[in-house]
């Protein structure tokens, strides 16, 4: 366990300090293209160091989130919880609030599984709050909503890849003051 630290220490202060050298076999050159894909590659690195770690804890959270998951009265779910997630089928809410899924907890991956989130129009679908760090969401599609996804201050390493964003009345991804964020394979509709 030591070791899994030590490699996620060095594999963090690279990405942060921005050396070109993470540890054998990870090498960066200096061209954008291959800084972000190095960038996701340090980030699905850290996925796997974190599930190890957790697992060895004996704590290895993976959670299939269906309709009924979701508070009947307010129509969200809160994610606290390191830990991969998957949408089991597609969700609708009327939900109020911040979002309809808020994930507070960092180390946090959100697989929609070709599935989709669909809201009212009055809210954002996915709301990170500040100093919420490594979440990666992914793989589906996100419609009627004021923010697909909306991250504040101090948050950042969002990955987000493969998303459709559809009738958004806002920002299809608002970032505000957030860091080290990459978005790829996404539509804007």
């Amino acid at each position: 366990m030591k070791k899994q630290f030590v490699q996620l220490f060095f594999l963090l202060s690279a990405a942060w300090f921005g050396t070109k050298t993470f540890s054998a076999p990870h090498t960066v050159s200096q061209s954008p293209s291959s800084c972000a894909a190095a960038v996701h590659q340090i980030l699905v690195e850290i996925e796997k160091i974190k599930t190890s770690l957790t697992c060895s804890a004996g704590s290895c959270p993976s959670i299939a989130l269906s309709q009924k998951d979701f508070d009947e009265n307010s129509g969200i779910y809160v994610i606290e919880t390191p830990g991969t997630y998957t949408l089991s089928e597609d969700i609708e809410s009327n939900a109020s609030g911040d979002g309809i899924i808020i994930i507070r907890s960092s180390f946090v991956t959100l697989n929609f599984c070709g599935h989709r989130l669909r809201g009212n129009g009055t809210i954002p679908a996915i709301f990170i709050p500040e100093n919420t760090r490594f979440i990666i969401i992914s793989n589906g599609a996100i419609e009627n909503c004021t923010h697909g996804i909306r991250m504040l201050s101090g948050s950042g390493a969002l990955t987000s890849s493969l998303l459709n964003f559809t009738q958004i009345s806002e920002f299809g991804i608002s970032l505000r003051e957030s860091g080290q964020c990459f978005i790829r394979g996404c539509t804007f509709n």
